[in-house]
């Protein structure tokens, strides 16, 4: 009960991998003086998945982490890559959730998590290296760009479409009302914009939004990580049957959810 009728913020920010969605939570949780915690282990701090061994968890709320986190006396953000269910919009509505989904055009994505998964590739490390923490072929970061998109595809395409068209279509349905920011145009646009839309949805002040107006300007990993890769536009390097495999995923829902925006 305590949990449940609390009044702090609860931000919950969903994304699909590479959407700019640490960097939107980060400056939330700065600008306005917020924790950042884990609903997905009670034992962990917001990053700590690949580092416990879970990596390759999927990414549903433990309730008890819930619970914990609804304690915390000055609210908190969390930061998953959470896809939505009628169950998670009932624990919103019971815990007073607020939903923050990220979106990207997902050829850009998916070659950005192609870098990234890149950078981090192992295959000796304790947690089996690629396999166990995310799930791809041992040999995987030996293989050509066409081949490594190709097994990002067999691994993570699933999961975009189950974002995209989960959260479109409950939203449609009523069951979510969440804030949506764009990669293109927010993360990668007007900040004074991205923070007056976040201010006025968190029922901030004029001062909460100056805070994250600030925040957002001064990121100092925007400049690292998005500016320098994360441009928009990258993603029109994957053709083919690459192509061709995503807008078909896409395809067999176009009649639950429009995601016309995020394909071209």
């Amino acid at each position: 009960m305590a949990a449940a009728n609390g009044k702090t913020d609860r931000i919950l920010v969903c994304a699909p991998m590479k959407s700019g969605s640490t960097f939107v939570s980060d400056a939330i949780a700065k600008g306005l003086d917020l924790q950042k915690t884990s609903l997905l282990l009670m034992m962990a701090r917001p990053y700590d998945y690949v580092a416990l061994g879970a990596g390759n968890r999927t990414h549903e709320i433990d309730e008890l982490a819930l619970l914990s986190a609804c304690l915390l006396p000055g609210g908190f953000v969390a930061h998953h890559h959470m896809t939505c269910s009628p169950y998670l919009a009932r624990q919103a509505a019971v815990y007073n959730l607020k939903f923050i989904l990220m979106k990207r055009n997902v050829f850009d994505s998916i070659v950005s998590l192609d870098e990234f998964c890149l950078k981090g590739a192992s295959s000796d490390d304790m947690f089996g290296g690629d396999y166990l923490r995310r799930g791809l072929p041992m040999d995987w970061s030996k293989l050509d760009e066409h081949t490594r998109i190709e097994k990002l595809l067999d691994r993570f395409l699933p999961f975009y479409v189950h974002y995209y068209v989960s959260w479109i279509f409950l939203e449609q349905t009523k069951w979510v009302r969440p804030l949506w920011i764009s990669y293109e145009r927010d993360v990668l646009g007007d900040k004074a914009h991205l923070a007056a839309r976040l201010g006025e949805w968190l029922g901030r002040d004029a001062d909460g939004k100056t805070a994250l107006r600030a925040t957002l300007d001064h990121q100092p990993k925007l400049a690292a990580i998005h500016f320098n890769k994360g441009v928009a536009g990258r993603g029109e390097k994957i053709k083919g049957a690459n192509r061709a495999r995503v807008l078909a995923a896409f395809r067999d829902f176009e009649d639950l959810a429009d995601c016309s925006d995020i394909l071209a």
